[in-house]
């Protein structure tokens, strides 16, 4: 569980304040703030930035009892906008909100409506500067959760798909059209194994999924990697067989398109005594022979991102050094060549807080990259956790060389914080972040840094 979902599930309500950071005043040239306040209390928040360093955050607001899902947007170096409902105020209340923007700006949001165990599904879209249409129901009323990824290819076609929490886990997915969005179809069974899919939308309106499954039993797990694809709108969802699926416990698998519309595959496998982080790429429904990124420890890789840069595809990962409790921050490039990704740079290593008992498995560090011109990259560095955690949020930038600059600080020793989003337009870097700043609950401030 990263530290913001830890904090999401912890804070039922919170306050929320969005902050975005504009003078040079503040560390490394990182610029200085100015505030949003929603007049509701939140309960849970999204960000992106599209490729014109606009940002957009969507949050649902409680206010008399009653919830709304809101949006505002700023512009690079621009002000908020006045934040306005997705949904108006009504008594389900809103949550497992997952939103995705494009590199143009078209978005898709999709939540679930909740009420007494019982939840419905529901997805809205807005095309790039416009409006955020009236959402509607792709999914029925079911007793348990819903657990949604929604994602947006650059021709604008939107995909929700979603995990249910029951006996036995399923996966379902809904596109939408000019007619609307589809019914749900269900194209995976995933046993006794329980996660949120990895989804990506690419040229011409290819969907891809990936998630766990288990092939064994409840006695004897046995972790395979799933992947599925459906060519266009419309078209039946077809497996794509890997050579060796076999997948880490707990590894959450990453894909992504590449500055040439190539479709790659990031996860983690067991590798005798260790964890290897690999990567393929499709050709076809056929897949590259897997190579190696990086090795660690039994279960040792936490997050891991990926976004396409002029040369193909940058990918940044977290490691955990097991005997020195350190987090190591990496990075490396795929290029032309699937076969021989760059070798990883070092972006960071910390060493953890000491403390008997603190960390049974990998300790939760968030990460988030941007691609385009100037990947960038923003992390958290965990300082403390008592009385409070807090934590340096960090950023490096790599140039056209593929060199990454020095690791700087945004913000320096904040406490309960968490990145939530980087973005690189016209020469600035864009770093979001998130900061509880009272642990007991709430409230929450969203922040939006620039650095040239």
């Amino acid at each position: 569980m990263t530290l913001g979902v830890a904090v999401a599930v912890a804070v039922a309500v919170a306050a929320l304040v969005i902050v975005v950071l504009r003078a040079d005043d503040s560390p490394a040239g990182w610029s200085a703030p100015v505030t949003l306040s929603p007049a509701g209390l939140v309960g849970s928040t999204e960000s992106a930035t599209s490729d014109d360093g606009t940002s957009v955050a969507v949050w649902s607001e409680r206010s008399g009892g009653q919830w709304a899902l809101m949006s505002a947007e700023r512009p690079l170096g621009g002000r908020w906008s006045t934040p306005a409902p997705i949904v108006d105020s009504q008594l389900w209340r809103i949550r497992d909100i997952s939103m995705a923007v494009n590199q143009r700006g078209d978005g898709v949001v999709a939540f679930a409506f909740w009420s007494r165990s019982r939840t419905v599904l529901l997805a809205s879209v807005r095309p790039a500067g416009g409006r955020w249409g009236e959402p509607q129901v792709i999914a029925p009323v079911i007793s348990g959760s819903y657990f949604p990824k929604a994602a947006i290819g650059q021709d604008g076609e939107a995909v929700v798909a979603w995990s249910t929490l029951g006996p036995r886990g399923a996966i379902s997915v809904a596109r939408r059209s000019s007619a609307g969005w589809s019914d749900p179809v269900a194209v995976l069974d995933t046993g006794d194994v329980f996660s949120t899919p990895e989804l990506v939308v690419g040229p011409g309106g290819e969907a891809v999924l990936a998630t766990s499954i288990n092939r064994g039993s409840s006695a004897k797990p046995r972790l395979q990697l799933a992947v599925t694809r459906s060519e266009a709108a419309g078209a039946l969802w077809r497996d794509m067989a890997l050579p060796d699926p076999s997948v880490a416990d707990s590894a959450q698998p990453t894909l992504a398109y590449d500055a040439q519309g190539r479709l790659n595959l990031m996860w983690a496998r067991p590798a005798r005594g260790a964890t290897a982080l690999v990567a393929s790429r499709a050709d076809g429904v056929d897949w590259s022979e897997a190579s190696e990124l990086d090795r660690g420890p039994v279960n040792g890789f936490g997050t891991v991102v990926a976004q396409p840069d002029a040369e193909g595809l940058v990918v940044a990962w977290v490691r955990w050094a097991v005997p020195s409790e350190s987090i190591t921050i990496r990075a490396a490039r795929l290029g032309a060549n699937p076969g021989a990704p760059s070798p990883p740079a070092v972006l960071d290593t910390f060493t953890l807080p000491a403390g008997p008992g603190l960390y049974r498995g990998p300790p939760s560090t968030s990460l988030s990259l941007a691609g385009g011109q100037s990947p960038t990259a923003l992390w958290s560095r965990l300082l403390s956790l008592a009385p409070q955690s807090s934590a340096d949020v960090v950023s490096a930038s790599m140039d056209r060389s593929g060199t990454w600059s020095s690791a700087t600080v945004v913000a320096p020793h904040a406490k309960n914080t968490w990145p939530l989003d980087a973005g690189s337009a016209e020469g600035t870097r864009i770093a979001a972040w998130a900061t509880l700043t009272n642990p007991n609950g709430g409230p929450i401030d969203i922040s939006v840094s620039e650095s040239r």
